[in-house]
């Protein structure tokens, strides 16, 4: 499973843009996401296939930080992970 930085662009975002690790990457389906650059609230982590498929969405709590582990059964193949406000 290999994760990508991916973030889109359409009219209704803003220009602030979250910047966050994975690691390991490549890796077997566990992974943590690292970010230390969040405001505190609340926020919903997706992750997508290359077809835009979404294979896991989950909220998230942020106190500035986020150490988050994932661990999913997915197939080989490579995978967009994103992080927004909610």
């Amino acid at each position: 499973v290999e994760l990508l930085d991916w973030s889109g662009v359409s009219v209704a975002e803003t220009n602030a843009e979250i910047n966050f690790n994975v690691y390991p990457n490549p890796n077997e389906g566990q992974f943590t996401i690292n970010c230390n650059e969040l405001n505190a609230g609340k926020y919903a982590l997706t992750i997508t296939d290359m077809l835009g498929n979404i294979v896991h969405n989950e909220s998230i709590s942020s106190n500035g930080s986020l150490i988050k582990t994932v661990d999913l059964n997915l197939a080989n193949g490579i995978y967009f992970a994103e992080i927004n406000k909610v």
